[in-house]
């Protein structure tokens, strides 16, 4: 392209050359030179448009190659990304696998411990738990105990809960977050049974059914505070 330029060049200073040398003798210096004149200006339009083609195509080659690049560095990032993800599961996994059923008791991602017997969550997180985690534990013990007896275990109702001095309304929360911490008591066991085969899927099931529970427990605490 650029040796096309230059003797498009060239040729118009030879041609402008000429004429001025003409015009100032006043006479035609070669006779031919008119036809040759004609021929180079159609060769030098026909190296123009060449050359603009050519300029063209080599816009349209770079744009194309800034699309491949961004397509490229949007594809590095997101195997990077699940690189991170992979590696982050594996972690997860290591640590689910470190801390199997022998170990005396774990800590869900909220920090709350679990019984590894029985894979429930314990409702009271400190010391300072107010009265309604109180008659949770209470009522999750008369559970325990009427199952012992019973071979078919059923869940607790709010009716059951209300005839310890509760209200109807607390009673039937509170019988919901039994029957939550059951679901969770199921995926616990799941977890335990399953060791090193468990699926991401089950570990997502999880952390669900974990964020969930707390949400409840942490509504039983603010209606608990109203109460108090």
């Amino acid at each position: 392209i650029e040796q096309l330029t230059t003797a498009s060049e060239h040729c118009d200073l030879a041609i402008k050359t000429v004429e001025e040398i003409e015009g100032v003798l006043g006479r035609d210096l070669y006779p031919n030179l008119a036809e040759e004149r004609s021929r180079w200006e159609k060769e030098l339009a026909g190296l123009r448009e060449e050359n603009e083609s050519l300029t063209a195509m080599l816009c349209s080659k770079e744009e194309e190659l800034n699309r491949t690049k961004a397509t490229m560095n949007a594809i590095r990032e997101e195997r990077d990304r699940l690189r991170r993800r992979v590696r982050e599961l594996q972690t997860r996994l290591q640590s689910v696998q470190a801390t199997g059923p022998s170990s005396p008791g774990r800590l869900t991602s909220a920090n709350r411990p679990v019984n590894p017997s029985t894979g429930e969550l314990s409702t009271s997180s400190s010391s300072n738990d107010i009265p309604i985690a109180k008659i949770a534990e209470r009522v999750k013990l008369s559970k325990t105990r009427r199952s012992e007896s019973s071979s078919s275990d059923r869940p607790v109702l709010g009716s059951e809960i209300s005839s310890i001095g509760v209200s109807s309304s607390v009673a039937e929360h509170l019988a919901h977050s039994l029957q939550d911490c059951s679901n969770i008591q199921e995926i616990f066991q799941t977890l335990y049974s399953h060791g090193s085969a468990i699926s991401e899927s089950k570990i997502r099931e999880f952390e669900v059914e974990t964020e969930r529970l707390n949400s409840r427990i942490e509504h039983l605490k603010s209606q608990n505070d109203l109460l108090t």
